[in-house]
């Protein structure tokens, strides 16, 4: 059973989730727009129990998964402020429960949800906007985050994450075979 939202879970019902093998698909937006509740993760995932992202768009505002990831490290900083800072999820937790989180949830772990040998090639190229020194103009070619070079790694995921759109994304690979490409990408000097 994928057990949607769960933000109302007592200890025990988190006990019978576990032993049932239920999981749970944490649905942020929705959650909010509602203001059903918060969604605890940490407890979730502490109770052993799996947890994905969902885009529950009868109640929320957006099928975007990055959205959903955007308002999950929101949410679980709200929990963070009754409950203290080990409610937080970073960065890192957020993009997992968009990928491997949300193929454990439906069971297919196995196959998609990560970078490994033997699964299904699902990747997504995102591109952001350089910024050169001296340059006028630049800003926000790329969609809204600019890179000045300075960030590391982390940063510029982050970035994307908080700031990140469609416009960022360059191409998107399903199942081994590229079902959006952006060709203008090519043409930039």
């Amino acid at each position: 059973t994928i057990l949607a939202h769960a933000v109302h879970l007592s200890e025990a019902e988190r006990k019978l989730v576990k032993r049932r093998k239920a999981k749970v698909s944490h649905c942020p937006a929705s959650n909010t727009a509602l203001t059903s509740g918060c969604a605890r993760v940490r407890e979730l995932w502490d109770a052993g129990i799996t947890v994905g992202l969902g885009t529950d768009v009868s109640g929320g505002y957006s099928a975007s998964v990055l959205e959903a990831a955007r308002q999950a490290i929101m949410v679980s900083r709200h929990v963070a402020m009754t409950e203290g800072d080990g409610a937080k999820l970073s960065t890192e937790e957020v993009l997992y429960l968009a990928t491997r989180g949300g193929a454990e949830v439906v069971g297919l772990e196995d196959k998609i949800g990560a970078f490994e040998v033997g699964m299904q090639w699902d990747a997504q190229l995102v591109g952001l906007g350089e910024v050169a020194k001296g340059e006028e103009g630049k800003i926000g070619e790329d969609g809204p985050v600019d890179v000045f070079g300075w960030e590391q790694w982390e940063e510029r995921v982050a970035k994307w994450l908080y700031n990140g759109d469609d416009r960022n994304t360059k191409a998107v690979w399903v199942k081994g075979r590229l079902v959006h490409y952006r060709p203008e990408m090519e043409h930039r000097s």
